[in-house]
């Protein structure tokens, strides 16, 4: 005993050297800076990009008397949805206006980078910060082929036309279109790594759980439902820790609280004159299986309210990761979205059903399941017991 202790002290203290070690290379050597990755360029907005086009400067003050431009629009399958995007853009443009009135003509500034305080966040920073930007210039590169695919679309073409007519064909318009696009596309930087780790996860958990026997499922689903909950407490808890959002802190504590009781469930006993006492307590298959319904049902009911809630000039997390795909950051996936609430609503219904047999009818099989197994622990005693009797005879 005393030997596995000390060989697994010798490999804690040394994966912490390492771990340290590489913490202070990777602070040393590398110097963090956002990407440069150019997602949309002038000349892919510019129905000729070898033509010289004005460079009109009065684009500032059209957008804000837009409510005085004709809107010309040919009619198409498309006119409708244009007419949205038109109105999105005017939008945007508006606000990035009053903020900067020379925010075209302007690099991107890098956002400030904030400052480590505490020596955790500053490890916490130097190891993971290298692999982040690496996937992050990752997604970069796939929205930008993306959106190089839609520009090859009929959807964008009849856009270009319709945008061009309203705002007018110079470079400055070409720019604004081109701005817009690259704003959007750089905000699903963080939803596609998100989903590409949800997406992990749930795949390994998934295939963990087949690959159990259907009697030891329901301890595993339990260990693994306590473990998601965890996850997510601490997804949260990063979040917050990044974004400074004290909902996100409250949801970490909470979802980190669910997991915890799922790995290690209690019940509280309260006796006269003793006080209160905690015990640990086992829980049942239809408890376990009403666990993983009410998980579902919180994960379908945070998809519907991003679909219910999201607009295309404050897009939700859904509506970026479909436009992500597709590379259209012009219109809104309404088609998309609504699929997806399809398939969330009829998997939902399945789920409720399933659950429900298995709370039902899991039970009632449990039980018979006790039984046979009392009976066949008693009848090899009473057959014990009669063989003595029939040799006397």
């Amino acid at each position: 005993m005393n030997e596995t202790l000390r060989k697994n002290q010798k490999l804690l203290t040394v994966a912490l050297i390492a771990l340290l070690s590489t913490a202070f290379g990777l602070s040393y050597f590398m110097r963090m800076h956002q990407s440069s990755t150019e997602i949309v360029s002038l000349k892919q907005e510019l129905p000729d990009p070898d033509k010289k086009y004005p460079l009109d400067s009065g684009l500032a003050d059209r957008i804000s008397k837009s409510y005085g431009l004709a809107l010309v629009l040919v009619i198409s399958e498309y006119s409708q949805r244009n007419a949205v995007a038109l109105d999105g853009i005017r939008t945007w443009a508006k606000q990035q206006y009053l903020k900067d009135a020379a925010f075209l003509h302007s690099e991107p500034i890098e956002t400030a980078q904030v400052r480590h305080v505490s020596i955790i966040e500053s490890l916490c920073y130097s190891l993971f910060s290298a692999p982040r930007n690496g996937l992050k210039d990752l997604s970069l590169d796939f929205v930008k082929n993306q959106v190089a695919k839609f520009h090859n679309t009929a959807a964008y073409l009849s856009f270009r036309d319709n945008y061009f007519d309203s705002f007018g064909l110079d470079r400055e318009a070409a720019l604004l279109l081109a701005r817009y696009q690259s704003d959007k596309a750089k905000t699903t930087v963080n939803i596609l790594l998100s989903c590409m780790f949800w997406s992990s996860l749930f795949c390994l958990c998934a295939a963990y759980t087949w690959r159990t026997k259907y009697g030891a499922r329901s301890t595993r689903t339990q260990r693994l439902l306590a473990y998601y909950w965890i996850v997510l407490g601490a997804y949260y808890l990063n979040v917050a820790w990044s974004q400074n959002q004290v909902v996100l802190l409250v949801s970490a504590v909470v979802c980190g609280g669910a997991g915890q009781y799922l790995l290690h469930p209690f019940w509280v006993d309260s006796t006269d004159g003793k006080g209160i006492s905690f015990r640990l307590i086992e829980l049942n298959r239809p408890v376990i299986i009403c666990c993983v319904w009410i998980t579902i049902s919180l994960v379908a009911i945070q998809i519907m309210t991003w679909i219910k809630t999201g607009t295309l000039v404050d897009p939700d997390p859904l509506s970026l990761f479909l436009c992500s795909w597709t590379g259209n950051f012009l219109h809104d996936p309404a088609s998309g979205k609504r699929s997806i609430s399809h398939a969330v609503g009829i998997f939902w219904i399945l789920s409720s059903l399933w659950a429900f047999r298995e709370m039902i009818f899991g039970s009632q099989s449990r039980e018979i399941d006790e039984e046979l197994a009392l009976l066949n622990q008693t009848t090899p005693v009473s057959a014990a017991a009669s063989a003595p009797a029939a040799t006397s005879k």
